[in-house]
């Protein structure tokens, strides 16, 4: 699994909280979906093409 972008030092301690929570079933789906859309980036979009130009992995 690839590794989080957070939006900020803060955003990444309570995300993690966040996650820790969720784990144990403290908090439910919909909260941790609240979570990841307030504290984590988004990752820009690309292009067919752009994918198309990048390194084959061998």
């Amino acid at each position: 699994m690839a590794r989080s972008k957070y939006k900020s030092d803060i955003s990444e301690a309570l995300h993690t909280s966040a996650e820790a929570l969720y784990k144990v079933r403290a908090i439910d789906k919909a909260m941790m979906r609240d979570f990841d859309a307030r504290h984590l980036t988004v990752p820009p979009e690309i292009e067919p093409a752009e994918i198309k130009r990048l390194p084959e992995i061998e």
